[in-house]
């Protein structure tokens, strides 16, 4: 399988290093930054996530919904990915605690997932992941199935 960091296309370098909020675990553990949203590198790629074109055409007609919009079609892509293995990840500021919030969204909390999102905290508090900084307040994780409302 290709690593989804070489097929990620990048503009120029930034000045400083880039600093993500989003990240795609595959179901081998490869840890993918997302640069902007989840579904524009699904739509970008997906073959890498066991799609095709076809299917995200399919689906998105099936909605109604223009390419890259996030509504049911993403929620579909998203649900089959998820069944494949793969865990969306967002950190986001919670205003109400005043914390960053880990949240994995996947289908089933597997020991293999287990062992993913664990692997991926560790890299994250060492300085691995380009995200450290939202180690300074110690971020509550959150693992749950977004489309069902699961909390695991």
């Amino acid at each position: 399988m290709k690593k989804m960091s070489n097929l990620i296309k990048r503009k120029k370098a930034p000045a400083k290093p880039m600093r993500y909020n989003a990240y795609f675990i595959s179901p081998d553990g490869e840890v993918i930054p997302v640069p902007e949203r989840h579904i524009d590198l699904i739509d970008s790629n997906p073959e890498f996530f066991g799609l095709t074109e076809k299917y995200l055409d399919k689906i998105y007609k099936k909605h109604g919904e223009a390419r890259g919009s996030e509504c049911c079609a993403r929620r579909e892509f998203l649900k089959k990915i998820k069944n494949a293995g793969w865990i969306r990840v967002r950190i986001v500021f919670d205003v109400s605690s005043g914390k960053y919030v880990v949240n994995f969204d996947l289908n089933k909390y597997t020991d293999s997932a287990k062992t993913r999102i664990t692997s991926f905290l560790r890299q994250m508090k060492l300085g691995k992941i380009q995200s450290a900084e939202f180690w300074i307040r110690k971020p509550d994780v959150k693992i749950w199935n977004e489309c069902e409302g699961k909390v695991f």
